[in-house]
């Protein structure tokens, strides 16, 4: 994928987890806003307003389809014009209540004024206690126009992005009712901040689709969307839908980011800030380069840089490769030798070492002899015996050069005696040839003479080669 740079951790695990340790106690979600701040978007059901029987299938499959499409929301950015306004409708809610109270009030403090067949004194009592009411409704209308007074539950710093989660009904399958008490009725005493409901109708042979989007906080209508769809697949019209509805949600464009961890269980940090389980979607309004860091325990630990901006819809897999382990039994002739794995000590042989998936050597030394060196496998179960040479003055680099020394000794004598045993050959056959023709009694003893000196020629060649072969097979074994 490109803007991808991926580097495998130059730091070890632990050090990894020391990061991630402090983070674990944040309540995080990647880059985006710290808190309990949270925007409701439900979905109520739709009005069936004339569709076809053969449309009908439609309302059965598309409330369906959307929620799919809406369970993962992007954060949602503040909008300094609607926290102001939010902030303004909650006060004349409020100024509008405190009005009532206070309007209340005067009316039973002019009750108690004019209440007839009271005594003075009680009549004294009851108008003070009414005048106490309407200094206190006085009072709750005064504060409302204190500035600080009246702000949105859980607000945050400006500029801090929302959560946003689609209302929990819906994930459940089920849909609020508007009919005809309309929007703000069907959200009364539900933790919701926006209604998107609608209908569908018949449109030549279309499903024609109008939504309406309705802010509990405002109290008003924010958008209207109408849109057509074929009545039997209606899978493109809900990715349409979903898909303005979250750039509606976020505020701004931006990039989304959806990070997939092998093991699921690894922690995962982005930018410094510990993600759970169901934050690996990220939703980022600005460009930059996150910085993503995985591990997990008996896994290597895994680094990688991002780069993105708005706009961008990307994926990101991180596979966390377990590390190898296993164990390898040392020991040496004679036993008693010291051990040591990559030049660290680990004990005398015999003796277990753990194996940390990668290739190590095992070195044994012992006073009288050679130090000696076998390689240890990455992982697994092994056993390794190694022998120790004693000390002869010569060392590895000694005893190659003198069994080379021999070899070639042993080849040049080898050289030497075939021109030997060629020419006892060579006479001994002309003998042959001179005493078979003449059967002469000197001849054919000269041939048997001959015979035995190529015998013993040929035998000094034979010896001569089979040394030659000895030091060759000794020359061999010392360069190893």
């Amino acid at each position: 994928m490109s803007g991808l740079g991926f580097r495998r951790s130059a730091f070890s695990l632990f050090a990894l987890l020391a990061l991630i340790g402090p983070a674990i106690s944040e309540t995080s979600s990647g880059s985006t806003a710290k808190g309990g701040d949270l925007y409701v978007v439900a979905l109520a059901t739709i009005e069936d307003r004339g569709l076809l029987p053969a449309e009908r299938g439609f309302l059965a499959s598309f409330p369906g389809l959307l929620v799919e499409k809406l369970k993962d929301l992007p954060m949602r950015k503040r909008d300094e014009a609607y926290e102001s306004e939010k902030t303004e409708v909650a006060r004349s809610r409020l100024r509008y209540a405190a009005g009532a109270d206070l309007s209340s009030s005067l009316d039973a403090l002019a009750l108690r004024e004019l209440e007839p067949g009271v005594e003075n004194a009680k009549r004294a009592q009851n108008v003070a206690a009414a005048r106490a009411k309407v200094e206190e409704s006085q009072k709750k209308l005064a504060d409302i126009e204190n500035p600080t007074a009246v702000s949105p539950a859980g607000h945050q710093e400006s500029g801090a992005p929302l959560k946003v989660s689609l209302f929990a009904d819906n994930l459940a399958g089920n849909f609020l009712e508007v009919g005809k008490a309309g929007p703000a009725s069907a959200l009364s005493g539900k933790a919701i901040d926006l209604l998107v409901y609608g209908s569908v109708e018949d449109s030549s042979g279309f499903v024609a689709l109008s939504l309406h989007g309705y802010d509990a906080a405002l109290g008003k209508e924010l958008f209207s969307w109408r849109d057509y769809s074929d009545p039997d697949d209606p899978l493109p019209l809900a990715e349409e839908i979903a898909g303005r509805l979250s750039a509606w949600v976020a505020g701004a464009d931006y990039a989304r980011v959806a990070i997939a961890i092998d093991p699921p269980s690894a922690y995962l940090l982005a930018d410094g800030h510990l993600l759970g389980a169901n934050e690996r979607t990220l939703y980022l309004f600005d460009s930059g380069i996150l910085h993503l860091a995985a591990a997990l325990p008996g896994h290597e630990a895994k680094l990688l840089d991002f780069s993105y901006s708005p706009g961008d819809r990307k994926s990101v897999g991180l596979v966390l490769d377990p590390i190898p382990s296993g164990s390898v039994s040392v020991s040496t002739q004679p036993p008693g030798a010291s051990l040591s794995l990559n030049g660290l000590p680990f004990g005398p042989s015999p003796s277990m070492a753990e194996l940390k998936g990668r290739r190590a050597v095992v070195t044994a030394s012992q006073e009288g002899y050679e130090p000696a060196q076998a390689v240890v496998p990455a992982s697994g179960s092994a056993a390794i015996d190694i022998r120790l040479r004693p000390e002869d003055g010569l060392g590895p680099s000694g005893r190659i050069a003198k069994a080379k020394d021999g070899f070639y000794n042993a080849l040049g004598l080898f050289a030497l005696s075939l021109p030997a045993a060629t020419i006892s050959y060579a006479v001994n056959s002309s003998y042959y040839e001179a005493a078979y023709r003449s059967q002469d009694e000197t001849m054919i003893q000269g041939y048997y003479t001959s015979g035995y000196v190529f015998a013993a020629a040929a035998a000094v060649s034979a010896a001569a080669a089979i040394n030659t072969i000895v030091r060759l097979v000794l020359y061999v074994g010392a360069t190893r």
